[in-house]
């Protein structure tokens, strides 16, 4: 897993001269610019505390398991912009 994660990062590092361009482009017409993107299971530090005891699941809430799950939230604002052209976003079809 660590090694998709330096794979990822090297992608998103070759990313930023594109993702400067077309956020420039975008702002100068007022177009779509991405402010921020979030991809994965979303769990606020807050909530974990507000979900209870977790006594059903025989566990306490925000335990280390909870806590693990906020690393599977990944900023996607970089990739995301560089899909904009003329102020549209273009999602292709990718296997997951």
């Amino acid at each position: 897993m660590a090694e998709k994660k330096k794979e990822a990062s090297a992608a998103v590092e070759l990313m930023r001269a594109t993702f400067a361009r077309v956020r420039s482009n975008e702002e100068a017409k007022r177009g779509l610019v991405i402010i921020k993107a979030l991809y994965g299971r979303h769990m606020d530090v807050a909530d974990l505390g507000r979900r209870g005891s977790g006594e059903e699941e025989g566990r306490e809430a925000g335990t280390t398991a909870d806590l693990e799950h906020l690393d599977e939230v990944i900023d996607v604002t970089i990739p995301l912009q560089c899909l904009v052209k003329d102020s549209k976003l273009t999602l292709h079809d990718a296997s997951k």
